[in-house]
């Protein structure tokens, strides 16, 4: 006795679109995640002109085989300088982009989490 099952090729290319899909639901939901960062982060950085706030970013992406990726920075020129210098700012604080990365786990694993949900 045999069993011959058929379409086989489509559930294939239906299972390879659906992982496709999937990448592309965790992209976006990482960069989300990492917008959310960003916010958090902007709120603790010192301010004395403003510029340093303004200058935070998010990047991110995809590499081939490696998956997504996001990076969460500022471009003022003195922002690791400021970030790594314990003292009493007038507003914000030092550490203020570690502080919510370290402090928001639950959060981006649950916006990746929601993002990359079979719809």
């Amino acid at each position: 006795m045999a069993l011959v099952l058929k379409g086989g090729g489509r559930v294939m290319r239906n299972l390879n679109k659906e992982i496709k899909a999937i990448v592309g639901r965790t992209e976006a939901g990482l960069r989300a995640a990492a917008t959310l960062i960003k916010g958090r982060s902007i709120r603790l950085a010192p301010v004395d002109t403003g510029h340093l706030r303004q200058s935070a970013y998010v990047d991110s992406g995809r590499m081939f085989l490696k998956g997504p990726w996001a990076v969460i920075g500022y471009t003022a020129i003195y922002a690791p300088m400021v970030h790594e210098i314990d003292k009493n700012y007038t507003v914000g604080q030092w550490k203020f982009l570690e502080t919510p990365l370290f402090g928001s786990e639950r959060d981006v694993l649950e916006i990746i989490r929601r993002r990359a949900m079979i719809k």
